[in-house]
């Protein structure tokens, strides 16, 4: 059982909220593209730094998502020809929850991972926490 960690949880190791002595050392930890491309676009260059110097020290294995989307999904990133009715059923679902956030397509992909793949979605995210519940996938959940 593998563990994707979300982006915020680069966030809170940054912060020392959390260590990296408190993510699961039994499996591998994982990240797709999308946590890459979400620190990338830290408007605050040390902020950005320090985020990617966390990435790059805990090291997760990069996984494709399940859907490769259109003008979204950079090439090899994704499976083409993936569950993307799955996706669209997940994405209806997290926009009833939070207002059709603008990020929902990500967490939804990221969801996606989660539930196609028996992995271990580890957030601080409470609408995505809930969305992979919501599906019986596992999580791990940390404060926001």
């Amino acid at each position: 059982m593998a563990y994707l960690l979300d982006t915020n949880i680069f966030n809170q190791l940054v912060d020392n909220r959390i260590s990296i002595d408190e993510l699961p050392q039994d499996d591998s930890l994982l990240a797709t593209y999308l946590q890459i491309e979400e620190i990338n676009k830290t408007n605050n260059q040390n902020r950005k730094d320090e985020l990617l110097k966390k990435f790059h020290e805990v090291n997760p294995k990069r996984v494709p998502v399940e859907t490769a989307l259109f003008d979204a999904t950079p090439w090899n990133e994704g499976k083409y020809g993936g569950d993307s009715e799955l996706y669209k059923e997940l994405l209806i679902e997290l926009d009833a929850m939070n207002n059709k956030k603008a990020n929902n397509y990500a967490d939804v992909l990221i969801a996606e991972v989660i539930i196609q793949n028996g992995h271990t979605l580890i957030t601080a995210d409470q609408d995505l926490a809930d969305l992979v519940e919501n599906r019986n996938g596992k999580l791990i959940r940390f404060p926001a």
